[in-house]
């Protein structure tokens, strides 16, 4: 489906830069403006809960002429997992942890924070590469 195309598209864009976003001053209002709302907690949560949301949904819904799951492999996937990344951000700035510490899923925990930027980043090509290649098999 076209909106489940689009709405993989911006919230990869948003969902990724939300993650690697500084937070340091730079010279340009517009990505101060940017900044200042990629920062509000209430929003990074909804943009995680929406981007799995999207990422789990475009396994099964392609585009019309796609394979589906592997047709958008790379989107779904960068969306779950950048949902989820940003997610744990938000939740281990609020020091609420989901996992105990040791088991396996906290492992995976501390993976996904601690390369949240780099995960960010990949998310904004997945996304951009999906716009631009939108009919490319496992884009």
């Amino acid at each position: 489906m076209i909106q489940f195309y689009l709405l993989s598209v911006i919230l990869n864009v948003l969902s990724g830069y939300a993650l690697s976003a500084r937070r340091d001053e730079s010279p340009s209002a517009i990505v101060r403006g940017a900044r200042l709302i990629v920062a509000d907690k209430g929003l990074r949560m909804a943009l995680a809960v929406l981007t799995v949301a999207v990422g789990v949904l475009k396994l099964f819904f392609a585009l019309r002429g796609d394979i589906p799951v592997i047709g958008d492999f790379l989107p779904a996937t960068a969306g779950i997992v950048v949902g989820s990344a940003l997610f744990l951000d938000v939740s281990d700035e609020e020091h609420l942890p989901f996992m105990r510490r040791g088991s396996p899923a906290a492992g995976i925990e501390k993976l996904l924070v601690s390369y949240k930027v780099s995960i960010g980043y990949a998310g904004m090509l997945a996304g951009l590469i999906h716009f631009l290649f939108p009919m490319v098999l496992f884009l």
